[in-house]
């Protein structure tokens, strides 16, 4: 079982910038850049995997995100990109490195697959 997280931001982020922020964590975590799938994927040195994250995408309108996201969620003001990711449901040093994305890029992280 797996979470699923959005982070949701006015500005995208570059893949130096998530292996800067991998590399901060303790002990630090390997970043891989997927060209063929077009996903970045993060693991641990044994290859443990802790996160797949998708691009950043444009988003046009906040309407699209409501619609995805629910009502609910709290979209900071000028979202602009969402940055899509997997991570699996035991893996706690994911959810850190997603709440320091979501940190660096001073936006909104929203997780489903919680309540399940």
């Amino acid at each position: 079982m797996a979470l699923e997280v959005a982070v949701l931001a006015s500005r995208e982020h570059s893949l130096d910038e998530l292996r800067a922020l991998a590399e901060t964590m303790q002990p630090p975590m390997l970043v891989r850049d997927t060209v063929r799938e077009g996903v970045v994927t993060v693991t641990e040195f044994d290859e443990t995997l802790v996160a797949t994250l998708g691009r950043p995408r444009r988003v046009e309108t906040t309407v699209d995100l409501e619609r995805a996201y629910g009502s609910g969620a709290t979209l900071p003001g000028g979202t602009s990109f969402v940055t899509e990711a997997i991570v699996p449901f035991e893996h706690r040093r994911g959810m850190s490195l997603v709440f320091a994305l979501e940190h660096l890029l001073e936006g909104t992280a929203v997780v489903r697959g919680l309540d399940a």
